[in-house]
């Protein structure tokens, strides 16, 4: 009777040959080192940890290591930043981990925010409207801005437009490691 091989014998003995270049080797560390961020900043986000745990991870690695993990942790930071959500803690890394001025950042979400709520005002007045035209009133009376055709687009462009602001800012801003862009 033959031998039974795990299908792991199996692919170890037909890739033994097989070895990483220099690039992919490199490639392979960015990449677990990107995932390691984006586990710290979710777990900081769920308050699992806190500022001083991020910062103790980044000073415990070289000095290589830690520019990287600063570069990293901008651009998750970034790309977590959303006009319309809470992005206290977002800042808080900035500000206290990446030594960043989160001011124009969070004028742009303070703009996002005060325009939304004005067309919002003025979409449900002219609901409102519609519906007592149709003699539909009182205090039970809801309107839904989903209903209301203008309503979707005017937002998905201003979340558009608030995040490209929001890239741009990243951008041009100096914070003591290369820029952490969009």
């Amino acid at each position: 009777m033959g031998e039974i091989r795990s299908t792991l014998d199996i692919i170890m003995e037909r890739t033994k040959h097989l070895t990483m270049t220099e690039e992919e080797k490199e490639e392979l560390c960015k990449k677990e080192l990107a995932a390691k961020v984006k586990g710290l900043v979710q777990k900081f986000l769920d308050g699992l940890t806190d500022v001083q745990d991020i910062k103790s991870v980044i000073e415990s690695k070289g000095q290589e290591s830690a520019s990287q993990i600063r570069e990293l942790l901008g651009k998750e930071l970034m790309g977590r930043l959303e006009p319309d959500g809470h992005n206290e803690r977002i800042f808080q890394l900035l500000e206290e981990v990446l030594s960043v001025n989160a001011d124009p950042f969070k004028q742009v979400i303070a703009e996002f925010q005060k325009k939304v709520a004005s067309e919002k005002a003025i979409r449900l007045d002219i609901l409102r409207r519609q519906l007592a035209k149709r003699r539909i009133s009182g205090s039970a009376v809801i309107p839904n801005l989903t209903l209301d055709g203008n309503w979707d687009p005017f937002y998905e462009k201003s979340i558009k437009d608030s995040k490209q602001q929001l890239s741009i800012i990243a951008d041009n801003q100096t914070i003591g490691f290369q820029s952490f862009g969009s």
